[in-house]
Protein backbone atom coordinates (compact mmCIF):
# COMPACT_ATOMS: atom_id res chain seq x y z
CA UNK A 1 0.00 0.00 0.00
CA UNK A 2 1.53 3.24 -1.21
CA UNK A 3 1.40 6.51 1.40
CA UNK A 4 -1.58 8.92 0.70
CA UNK A 5 -1.04 12.19 -1.23
CA UNK A 6 -2.79 14.63 0.25
CA UNK A 7 -1.30 17.48 -1.83
CA UNK A 8 -4.32 18.48 -3.66
CA UNK A 9 -6.11 18.65 0.29
CA UNK A 10 -3.32 21.06 1.13
CA UNK A 11 -3.57 23.18 -1.77
CA UNK A 12 -6.76 23.39 -1.12
CA UNK A 13 -6.68 24.13 2.39
CA UNK A 14 -3.81 26.62 1.99
CA UNK A 15 -5.69 28.46 -1.14
CA UNK A 16 -9.17 28.73 1.33
CA UNK A 17 -6.98 30.42 4.12
CA UNK A 18 -4.85 32.89 1.31
CA UNK A 19 -8.54 34.23 -0.04
CA UNK A 20 -9.19 34.94 3.20
CA UNK A 21 -5.99 37.11 4.05
CA UNK A 22 -5.27 34.52 6.93
CA UNK A 23 -1.71 33.55 8.32
CA UNK A 24 -1.22 29.56 9.58
CA UNK A 25 -1.16 31.28 12.76
CA UNK A 26 -4.71 33.34 12.32
CA UNK A 27 -6.39 29.94 11.32
CA UNK A 28 -4.70 28.00 14.19
CA UNK A 29 -6.83 29.95 16.91
CA UNK A 30 -10.01 30.71 14.59
CA UNK A 31 -10.19 26.51 14.26
CA UNK A 32 -8.48 25.52 17.57
CA UNK A 33 -5.82 22.94 14.96
CA UNK A 34 -1.99 23.20 16.18
CA UNK A 35 -0.12 25.52 14.17
CA UNK A 36 2.71 22.43 13.60
CA UNK A 37 -0.47 20.48 12.98
CA UNK A 38 -1.44 22.99 10.43
CA UNK A 39 1.48 23.53 9.07
CA UNK A 40 2.20 19.78 8.41
CA UNK A 41 -1.36 19.52 6.37
CA UNK A 42 -0.37 22.32 4.54
CA UNK A 43 2.66 20.64 3.56
CA UNK A 44 1.10 17.19 2.54
CA UNK A 45 3.02 16.07 5.89
CA UNK A 46 0.64 13.89 6.92
CA UNK A 47 -0.54 10.78 5.61
CA UNK A 48 -4.48 10.52 7.48
CA UNK A 49 -5.46 13.85 9.00
CA UNK A 50 -7.26 13.70 11.79
CA UNK A 51 -10.90 13.80 10.52
CA UNK A 52 -11.96 16.06 13.35
CA UNK A 53 -9.22 18.43 12.97
CA UNK A 54 -10.69 18.45 8.88
CA UNK A 55 -13.60 19.52 10.07
CA UNK A 56 -12.51 22.14 12.90
CA UNK A 57 -10.72 23.64 9.13
CA UNK A 58 -13.83 22.91 7.29
CA UNK A 59 -16.11 25.66 9.44
CA UNK A 60 -13.25 27.87 10.21
CA UNK A 61 -12.74 28.07 6.20
CA UNK A 62 -16.65 28.03 5.79
CA UNK A 63 -15.70 25.20 3.62
CA UNK A 64 -18.12 22.06 2.94
CA UNK A 65 -16.47 19.47 5.52
CA UNK A 66 -17.49 16.96 2.75
CA UNK A 67 -15.04 18.57 0.62
CA UNK A 68 -12.03 18.24 2.59
CA UNK A 69 -13.10 14.06 3.29
CA UNK A 70 -13.23 13.83 -0.43
CA UNK A 71 -9.30 15.16 -1.20
CA UNK A 72 -8.98 13.31 1.88
CA UNK A 73 -9.95 10.23 0.53
CA UNK A 74 -12.75 9.65 3.18
CA UNK A 75 -16.06 8.65 3.60
CA UNK A 76 -18.70 11.67 3.93
CA UNK A 77 -20.10 12.21 6.70
CA UNK A 78 -23.63 13.03 5.35
CA UNK A 79 -23.54 15.64 1.84
CA UNK A 80 -21.55 14.60 -1.59
CA UNK A 81 -18.50 17.13 -2.07
CA UNK A 82 -18.66 19.75 -4.36
CA UNK A 83 -17.48 18.47 -8.19
CA UNK A 84 -14.30 20.71 -8.32
CA UNK A 85 -13.31 18.93 -4.84
CA UNK A 86 -14.28 15.75 -6.19
CA UNK A 87 -12.79 15.36 -9.31
CA UNK A 88 -9.56 16.71 -7.62
CA UNK A 89 -9.88 13.55 -5.26
CA UNK A 90 -10.14 11.37 -7.98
Amino acid sequence: MSPRDNHQLAHFIRRARDERGWSQVELARRSGVSRPTLIRIEQAEIESPDPHKLQLLARSLDLGVEDLFALADYATPGGLPAFGPYLRAR
